[in-house]
């Protein structure tokens, strides 16, 4: 099942086995005057993450029994980050299908502060339980740590980038994963009871058949309190 190591073998020769080197950093201004940690893995990262998703998405059958409760999170219908053949286009089709039958109202809305307050350790749990390959694991959690290579560059800012115990850095290919991750149960609850939430990783979309499902979908009940199984609480910024 291991064959992440075809993908770095190379790398593997020369002693590195890790995707958790040092990484390049920057802040960027957001257009409302806010600034975002902005992280650069370098080619090695790249390489080795791009190997690991490669394993981790395999649409092999026989491989994808290894995976547990991780192929639900791959295969989530309205979930359109970072899963293979599910982006940007496929997300609008479905909103404007859901629009065109069930959905004729909706609010659109984001997880506040998503990648600072990603629960890492709570994600390397899941993934440890669910995935039959420990060494696969252990890659993919290596992966999600942040170590930044020039932080004297970005010391005003060092608490835009997570160097603590939570939160994944933007700019890792496996932010993605990991956010889907964390985000599981959200998916599960805002798709029940006459809803259907269309979610680009952080952004998403609430539809239902009436004024009322949708202010449910909204509610302190369903959203601005909502505990994922890791124990992430989505604080959301209702009007965008």
């Amino acid at each position: 099942f291991f064959q992440a190591e075809d993908g770095i073998r190379d790398y593997k020769v020369t002693g590195v086995q890790t995707c958790a080197l040092p990484i390049w950093a920057y802040v960027k201004r957001k257009s409302g005057g806010s600034r975002r940690g902005v992280t650069v893995p370098g080619v090695v990262d790249r390489v080795v993450q791009r190997a690991l998703l490669g394993v981790i998405q395999t649409r092999d059958a026989r491989l994808r029994t290894h995976l547990g409760a991780l192929v639900e999170v791959l295969d989530c219908p309205t979930s359109f980050a970072g899963n293979v053949g599910r982006g940007v286009p496929e997300a609008i089709a479905v909103v404007g299908q859901t629009l065109r039958s069930t959905g004729r109202l909706a609010a659109t809305s984001d997880v506040k502060d998503f990648f600072p307050h990603i629960p890492r350790e709570a994600v390397g749990e899941f993934l440890r339980r669910e995935v039959a390959d420990a060494r696969l694991v252990d890659l993919l959690c290596q992966g999600l740590e942040t170590e930044l290579a020039n932080p004297a560059d970005v010391q005003p800012w060092l608490e835009l980038f997570p160097l603590g115990h939570a939160g994944v850095a933007q700019g890792s290919l496996l932010s993605v994963l990991a956010g889907n991750i964390a985000l599981r149960e959200f998916d599960r609850r805002l798709n029940a009871g006459g809803l259907v939430t269309v979610r680009y990783l952080d952004d998403f979309v609430i539809l239902g058949p009436t004024a009322p499902h949708v202010e449910r979908g909204r509610s302190e009940e369903h959203t601005s309190e909502l505990q994922s199984p890791c124990n992430l609480v989505c604080r959301l910024l209702l009007e965008k």
